[in-house]
């Protein structure tokens, strides 16, 4: 046989496993989304729930298991989040033979509603929110998820893995200049922080009437708090354009009220957000069969980089954290 990289299961197949697995009676499901992991709903007569089919060799069990317990843990202190869905056997997690290997399988509870809207008022309410999943998960711990431990270490990977990527010789010194910076900068003035959503962004958010739902914990990890902060103003100025800092600004004071952070540490906001967009592209660029080659091309790379040292972008940053940074 062929090596397989990424396989599409069919729903119908999903769904008897999730009979066999968690005992459910389901009658219809469809892809939601493919990615990294494949995402898929799944409906019965009396329930709707979520099923998440994790990328062959993507994360361990005990990775997988590690991300529950602290879901069950936040549910338990009352933060809405999408809830993992218990085995008849008390266990998560079931598996799935596919082309490329084993896949691991887990269903979450459904969570109704959409991506706010990116108004002024969803920055500051998203603000809220992610001070207080800070604040709950401080006394929390996610020793087999380490992946934003250190921001210097997270660089460092980062420089081994773009160097591969075909850049020109202007790109790569352009990016050596980047790379050099924030370790410099990282190392220097190292940031506090516990255990992080990994991936905090309106896209993994959806509001039920006045209600935020917190989504996809995948890359929750233990990690410096201005990880999640960089990670939605990225999203944001990704998103919205020159109007960012109308949605940021009020995200940005939110936060600070309900988990204020040390002063000295805002300033390293401009090179988190520097290195979050890095991490992003490295992570386009390792799975092409995912997110497409749009990402290689020359046009692509040339705007990519440009707005990596936009220093418009930093200027703005540093305005809106002037008043406790």
């Amino acid at each position: 046989m062929e090596k397989v990289l990424h396989s599409l299961i069919a729903p119908d197949a999903l769904i008897e496993r999730i009979r066999r697995g968690w005992g459910i009676s389901l009658s219809e499901g469809r892809l939601l989304w493919r990615g990294l992991n494949d995402t898929y709903l799944v409906t019965g007569h009396h329930e709707t729930v979520v099923a998440r089919l994790y990328r062959a060799g993507w994360r361990s069990r005990g990775q997988i298991l590690d991300e529950h317990r602290l879901l069950f843990y936040l549910a338990r202190k009352g933060l809405a989040v999408s809830k993992p869905r218990l085995r008849a056997n008390g266990s998560t997690v079931a598996w799935v033979k596919a082309p490329e290997g084993v896949r691991l399988l887990s269903l979450f509870s459904y969570a109704a509603g959409e991506p706010p809207l990116l108004v002024p008022e969803t920055g500051r309410r998203m603000g809220q929110s992610l001070a207080g999943l800070h604040r709950t998960l401080a006394s929390q711990t996610a020793g087999r998820r380490p992946y934003f431990r250190r921001l210097e270490g997270v660089v460092h990977s980062l420089w081994q893995t773009l160097r591969h990527c075909g850049w020109t010789s202007e790109e790569w010194q352009r990016l050596e200049r980047v790379l050099e910076d924030l370790a410099f900068r990282l190392s220097s003035a190292p940031l506090t922080g516990s255990v992080v959503h990994g991936d905090f962004q309106p896209q993994n958010v959806h509001q039920v009437q006045d209600r935020l739902i917190l989504l996809d914990f995948d890359w929750i990890s233990e990690g410096p708090w201005m990880w999640d902060v960089a990670s939605f103003a990225e999203a944001v100025i990704t998103e919205c354009g020159p109007d960012w800092p109308g949605i940021v600004g009020p995200f940005i004071e939110a936060y600070h009220r309900g988990w204020p952070r040390p002063r000295q540490e805002w300033h390293l906001l401009p090179a988190v957000r520097r290195l979050r967009q890095l991490w992003l592209w490295a992570l386009y660029l390792r799975y092409p069969e995912v997110f497409g080659g749009f990402w290689c091309r020359e046009g692509t790379r040339r705007t990519w980089l440009d707005r990596l040292v936009a220093p418009e972008l930093d200027y703005g940053l540093t305005e809106l954290c002037r008043d406790f940074g």
